[in-house]
């Protein structure tokens, strides 16, 4: 696991609002804080229920490690997209705005967010369904209902991130 050492005067308290910090150490007045690289992935959800968006901001954020940006519908999705520019989005294919193969789309003609790695969340599930959102190029899709606890190793495996998940910190 990659990490970042930090040489700060500020107190660990200060810093872990910025930083999660794993290990401090105190030099001639000044802390030596360990930051983990890991932590520093954002996640951009986009899907319009609001329970599973709290599940998965759950799941993601303290089992993986990594920040959760939500979106409850389509537009607001792709707004966030391109404004903060996310490591990854979880997509949901059907909400009621935009169908998010439609949202897909429009993410691949913008430049800013064409490079975002998406993952369809769906119940469509069939092996036509899959076949069609293989071609259109996403990363991957996750099948609803999924298995919270193992939610973020699969996002993971899907991304090719090599970190290690947490489970039951």
């Amino acid at each position: 696991m990659n990490s970042l050492i930090l040489i700060s005067p500020y107190k660990r308290e200060a810093l872990n609002q910025f930083f999660p910090v794993s290990a401090v150490s105190v030099d001639r007045n000044l802390f030596k804080i360990r930051v983990l690289i890991m932590s520093a992935k954002r996640i951009l959800v986009i899907d319009d229920e609001q329970n599973l968006c709290s599940v998965i901001q759950a799941c993601l954020e303290h089992l993986g490690g990594w920040s959760v940006l939500i979106a409850p519908e389509a537009q607001q999705g792709l707004l966030l997209a391109e404004t903060e520019v996310p490591d990854a989005i979880l997509l949901d294919v059907m909400m009621p705005d935009m169908d998010g193969v439609t949202l897909f789309g429009l993410l691949q003609k913008n430049a800013a967010t064409r490079g975002i790695p998406v993952i369809f969340l769906t119940a469509k599930v069939q092996a036509m369904d899959l076949s069609e959102f293989a071609d259109l190029g996403v990363a991957g899709v996750i099948a609803k209902p999924f298995d919270p606890l193992g939610l973020a190793q699969q996002v993971a495996g899907i991304l090719g991130w090599e970190e290690k998940i947490r489970l039951g910190d």
